[in-house]
């Protein structure tokens, strides 16, 4: 019995034996596996920290871009306004400059209606004047001539 006791000795070490291979075997395993993953979660952080600082400069980024248009629109604002302000203050001095061009030419023309009327007035007047002078002087010829032509050439005349 004692044979087999050794040998079962013998088969007991050769197993405790491989069993001792097999756990170092597992042991390295682990350390390797636990390595791999350590450096799979490094470099699974380090490409977040990368992504979140390609993110957050982005960010900055469109913040300057924002930025940076909000104040061309705002400048572009302004600059459409004083365009509107000095378009309105021409129009008006321009307006006022023709309100007074339309009051200068409505008071000559009222001035030239005014001078034509009374022209014609003077020429109406002195026409009068002048077919009066000529009708008393007409009248003064023709009383002139019956007296120096006598009464029968009157009768004649007026035949």
């Amino acid at each position: 019995m004692a044979k087999v006791t050794e040998l079962q000795l013998q088969e007991a070490e050769t197993a405790l034996q491989l069993a001792r291979t097999e756990v170092s075997n597992l042991q390295r395993t682990v350390v390797a596996l636990r390595n791999e993953l350590e450096h799979a979660v490094a470099d699974k952080e380090t490409a977040v920290r990368e992504t979140a600082t390609a993110a957050a400069q982005e960010a900055a980024q469109l913040k300057a871009a924002i930025a940076e248009l909000r104040r061309q629109l705002e400048q572009s604002q302004v600059e459409r306004q004083e365009e509107v302000r000095s378009a309105t203050v021409a129009s008006h001095g321009e307006i006022q400059n023709l309100k007074t061009a339309v009051a200068a030419l409505r008071d000559t023309l009222e001035i030239a209606q005014r001078d034509r009327e009374q022209a014609i007035r003077d020429a109406t007047k002195a026409a009068s004047d002048e077919i009066g002078q000529l009708r008393r002087t007409a009248g003064a010829l023709r009383d002139e001539l019956d007296r120096s032509l006598g009464p029968g050439i009157k009768a004649e005349v007026k035949a």
